[in-house]
């Protein structure tokens, strides 16, 4: 589980009940094929925009506080390098 997946697919949710069309990028929201793309035409985008504006203003009272979302009970993180060497011929 991880809070920020959840947080895109809780927008993509409120998304659908709002604007009756998917984001096609996430495609688990497709499987019924009744579905529309918020792509296909411009009433449906713009509806997809607006939810999607309103959602980054307000995500905390609609996705997290309602428990939709909860924090992950443990987070890893880890630090990165990148090296290299080239190989003796």
């Amino acid at each position: 589980y991880g809070q920020k997946l959840c947080l895109d697919y809780c927008k993509n949710y409120y998304i659908l009940k709002e604007c009756n069309c998917y984001n096609p990028a996430f495609l688990n929201f497709n499987s019924s094929r009744h579905l529309k793309s918020c792509l296909i035409n411009e009433n449906l985008f713009k509806c997809a925009m607006k939810m999607y504006l309103k959602l980054e203003k307000e995500i905390k009272e609609m996705c997290i506080d309602t428990n939709l979302c909860p924090l992950e009970c443990t987070t890893l993180e880890y630090e990165y390098s990148l090296s290299f060497d080239s190989f003796p011929d």
